[in-house]
């Protein structure tokens, strides 16, 4: 966020004689800190005509669930908010959040994409697993009623619990096994996850620990699992094989060069970087306001390492950028070319700013295409479709394929999936597509009995006598 205040500050093009500030709270992942940052922001709006700097709009938070309970609070105020992580569904209803956006996109759209690749490997009947909340229940709901539109059934709608121990991820896995000895007419290899990080990793560990002599399950898994290396780790050969969904992160190779090239020598943003460098790099860093417990310290400007995870920076500069823009937008309007702020911007009215931010178009930061707001607030649907597999030795996550996707006339998406089956290898190094159906087609001479559950995919086949007709 500081990375793109500065490049926006520093432009000729945007907001001539007018600089960006930004405020930053730390909501922990937790409803009630980010409330209370949210009652801060309204307290500062309510001291505006005090001849401090008018406030545009928030950027965040991240959670999903956190979202909502900051939206709730920001809309009474007409503060304008775009999120860079939160993608629950609720969000896209604007008779309740009509200021909120976001430059992610929306769970709806993974729904389909999921039920897009289930189609694709010919699937029909899937197993299910998903964490309690906003991010998995409303996730998980997207796709149930994508997969009853596509035809695909759902042999269980497991929910695991708010704070899982070990001893439920382990009886969950049993509970999956057990769903598949009763499927037996068929093959029912295929789960279904949409579980926040730490739910798939249980999962997996779980998984690793549970299933024997080489058995085990396939997985596809929404965006929280996506690439991240800490779901498998100690656990590589249960997450083998697995179709993992990931945003189109793609990279900021600007940002990256200066990040990398931090030091605390050169440190201007503040105690959070000391405390940073010290936990990355494993060091005690002298004279830092703040010393980290290691014995060993640190060498004199040792650089970030060059491997390191770096999360999704590019939504929250497109997030940082959207309200630039905008802001740039409404300059034009109501100041006409003026150099720095006229009296209509000092004044500014976020019910106002709020309809250029909609309107806004601009380059996205690392991808050929530029960012727009839908109906809903919400970016298009593009994500790259993964494959964690062994290759020379070491386990990764590889793009096989991506989905892209957006709503049509009559608010529905719609979306392309495109795969390279060749790339993929499933669990156990094989290259054959799973199969995950309840039934086989019958025999020639034979009728199908539906079954009670499930009659969609589930049958039984019954010969006929030579004096039967069959009627279809």
């Amino acid at each position: 966020m500081l990375y793109a205040l500065e490049e926006i500050n520093d432009s000729q093009d945007i907001l001539p004689g007018i600089k960006l500030g930004a405020k930053i709270y730390d909501t922990c992942r937790s409803q009630t800190i980010g409330s209370e940052g949210a009652k801060e922001i309204i307290k500062y709006t309510l001291r505006e005509k005090n001849s401090i700097a008018p406030l545009a709009g928030v950027v965040g938070p991240f959670r999903s669930d956190v979202s909502v309970a900051v939206a709730n609070l920001l809309r009474v105020f007409n503060i304008p908010q775009v999120s860079y992580g939160s993608t629950t569904p609720v969000l896209s209803n604007k008779d309740l959040y009509g200021y909120f956006l976001r430059t992610v996109p929306s769970n709806s759209y993974q729904g389909k994409a999921m039920v897009d690749v289930v189609r694709h490997f010919g699937w029909s009947y899937v197993m299910t697993v998903y964490s309690p909340g906003e991010y998995g229940e409303r996730g998980m709901v997207k796709f149930y009623e994508e997969a009853e539109r596509a035809g695909i059934c759902i042999a269980n709608k497991k929910k695991l619990p708010p704070f899982p121990t070990e001893e439920d991820f382990d009886k969950t896995i049993q509970e999956l096994l057990e769903i598949r000895k009763k499927n037996f007419r068929g093959k029912l290899d295929a789960v279904v996850l949409f579980c926040i990080q730490r739910d798939n990793k249980g999962l997996v560990r779980a998984a690793q620990k549970v299933l024997k002599n080489g058995d085990r399950f396939y997985w596809l898994a929404s965006n929280a699992w996506g690439d991240r290396k800490q779901v498998t780790d100690g656990a590589e050969e249960a997450g083998e094989g697995a179709i993992t969904m990931n945003y189109i992160e793609g990279e900021v190779d600007s940002f990256k060069k200066k990040f990398l090239n931090m030091k605390p020598s050169l440190n201007k943003y503040g105690r959070w970087f000391e405390e940073f460098y010290q936990k990355t790099l494993k060091c005690k860093l002298k004279n830092a306001k703040k010393q980290l417990n290691y014995k060993q310290e640190c060498k004199a400007n040792e650089s970030l390492p060059n491997n390191m995870e770096i999360g999704p920076v590019r939504v929250v500069i497109n997030a940082m950028y959207a309200m630039a823009h905008a802001l740039n937008n409404m300059h034009l309007t109501l100041c006409s070319g003026q150099h720095g702020l006229c009296n209509n911007m000092k004044n500014l009215k976020r019910e106002q700013f709020l309809t250029f931010l909609k309107n806004v178009s601009f380059p996205d930061a690392s991808l050929d295409f530029n960012v727009t707001f839908n109906q809903n607030g919400d970016v298009d649907g593009n994500y790259n479709v993964l494959n964690f597999k062994k290759v020379d030795g070491r386990y990764r996550h590889f793009i096989v394929g991506n989905w892209s996707g957006a709503l049509n006339g009559d608010g529905k998406i719609q979306g392309k999936i495109r795969l390279d089956d060749d790339k993929i290898v499933w669990g156990g190094g094989k290259k054959i597509t799973p199969l995950s159906y309840c039934s086989k087609t019958c025999p020639a001479k034979q009728i199908t009995i539906p079954e009670i559950t499930n009659a969609r995919c589930c049958w039984r086949c019954e010969g006929c006598s030579s004096n039967d007709i069959i009627r279809s």
